[in-house]
């Protein structure tokens, strides 16, 4: 992944992902539609954008069409990406949840990160069989 990829990816994005919230709470305290689309829609956008850099590292490791394994470990990367944020923002604007509970972002984060690890595996060197 390019520089520009990699903020975008595991940077800026996650930024802007985790402090939209509180934005959103300290700008518009009572207005329940602002809070509904940095929860839902946010990162529905975000994981779009992420779809799109997925698919230009796949082109970027050689892989034209990525085999089904691949694109099933990038959507349960990204599925679980927009769960951990949503999981986030939701906590932003609890104001009671117990401190154990952010335990379960945490391990989502986790797992995103063994799905993305084997969805950009690099692949072997030399002819290969058919994926």
């Amino acid at each position: 992944m390019s520089w520009k990829q990699i903020i975008a990816w595991d940077g800026i994005l996650p930024g802007i992902m985790a402090t939209l919230p509180l934005f959103v709470q300290m700008l518009a305290r009572g207005n329940d539609l602002a809070v509904i689309s940095v929860v839902v829609l946010v990162p529905i956008i975000a994981a779009l954008v992420r779809s799109s850099i997925g698919y230009r590292q796949f082109r970027r490791l050689g892989i034209s069409t990525p085999p089904l394994w691949r694109q099933f470990f990038l959507g349960c990367a990204i599925a679980l990406l927009m769960l951990c944020e949503g999981t986030v923002a939701i906590f932003n604007f609890a104001n009671d949840e117990p401190a154990e509970a952010w335990v379960f972002p945490a391990v989502v984060y986790g797992t995103y990160l063994i799905c993305i690890f084997f969805a950009f595996l690099k692949p072997p060197e030399g002819p290969q069989l058919s994926d």
